[in-house]
């Protein structure tokens, strides 16, 4: 498995993303753990905001002219990919003459152009690094080897002098061509509210990745320059699209096995979850303190989006017995709660309701 996921950074896309799914699933199977989905709340008060445009990001530095038109784009894809802000044709001229963004344009001047387009708010940015590289070099490695030649050593054993063959080895000293592959991005990235020209948020995100290889073979496969950056650039531009608007998002979360519980947690990983309850519940009625089954009730109740039902039988579960897993999934229950609640103001009158039920 070790060996496999380290090559997992020399695929190509459709591969890795192939051989992450197998690696997601053979973890999720050996370690009974289940993949529970579930909407996030934007980072961001976004509350009132439902159409809005972008500026064409501001390269800190010409040779990341590239790197902010790409940036611009992504980012301007997720967001109409998300669905839950309208996002109009891309903001380029105001009263007839174009619009040159900088590090220095006014949140007033900017919101002035906001409300020219019609929109609720404006996103723009600045890119401050954006670029790859390749160092190779030669790494020194020494090791003994043999000759094939012995020589002869005494040696003294319980007083009487020994003695016996030692084969004679010499040091070998030989190189070894070395790579290290990085690249990166990096930005600011702002959300303007039109109305008032306040900020909703501002992001100074970075996202990048280094790789090294030893030997020809492992080096020929490293992925592209082009490819890592492609690859820091997506993350960058879903981290600012996931605070600005609401979110899908997965966690994986452990099961408690137990002789009593397994028959409902093979049902619940085959997708059965009210199959899974229905055992769990008769766990229950048999033992009303076993604690293990009523922490997995709270999963499968989580997993059904019915929260605070979730939060009950953890509780439950914690006060028969105090273990760290039990407290994690309370304070993670907690946590969402108070999530949906922040989320139900930011849907609230509108159309963004994603099936999550697959």
């Amino acid at each position: 498995m070790i060996s496999f996921c380290a090559n997992l950074f020399y695929m190509k896309p459709i591969k890795l993303l192939i051989c992450l799914a197998v690696v997601l699933s053979l973890f999720a199977c050996a370690t009974g753990r289940v993949a529970v989905q579930r909407m996030a709340p934007a980072k961001y008060d976004i509350v009132g905001v439902k159409k809005v445009g972008l500026l064409n990001f501001y390269p800190d530095d010409p040779s990341f002219t590239n790197g902010a038109i790409v940036l611009t784009t992504i980012v301007e894809q997720k967001l109409v990919e998300n669905g839950f802000l309208e996002v109009t044709p891309r903001i380029n001229k105001y009263e007839g003459a174009p619009i040159q963004t900088s590090p220095v344009i006014l949140p007033d001047f900017l919101a002035k152009v906001g409300k020219a387009a019609g929109v609720d708010a404006l996103i723009f940015g600045i890119v401050n690094y954006y670029g790859s590289s390749t160092v190779q070099g030669k790494k020194k490695i020494e090791e003994e080897v043999s000759t094939g030649r012995y020589r002869t050593e005494r040696y003294v054993e319980d007083g009487v002098t020994k003695t016996r063959q030692v084969e004679i080895k010499e040091k070998k000293v030989y190189y070894e061509p070395v790579a290290e592959r990085s690249a990166g991005v990096k930005a600011k990235l702002y959300a303007l509210r039109v109305e008032n020209a306040k900020y909703i948020g501002r992001d100074d995100l970075s996202e990048g990745k280094n790789i090294t290889a030893e030997g020809q073979g492992k080096i020929d496969a490293l992925p592209t320059e082009q490819y890592m950056l492609s690859e820091a650039t997506d993350r960058l531009a879903a981290k600012f699209v996931n605070n600005i608007t609401p979110h899908e998002v997965t966690e994986f979360i452990k099961l408690k096995n137990h002789k009593t519980c397994k028959a409902g947690i093979k049902l619940a990983k085959a997708g059965d979850w009210q199959g899974a309850i229905d055992l769990w519940d008769e766990e229950l009625r048999n033992d009303p303190n076993n604690d293990i089954a009523m922490y997995n009730l709270g999963i499968a109740y989580e997993y059904q989006r019915d929260h605070q039902r979730a939060r009950e039988y953890y509780r439950d579960a914690m006060r028969i017995s105090n273990k760290p897993l039990y407290n994690e999934a309370w304070v993670r229950i907690h946590d969402i709660i108070q999530q949906n609640e922040k989320l139900e103001r930011q849907l609230k009158g509108r159309k963004y309701l994603p099936d999550l039920s697959g």
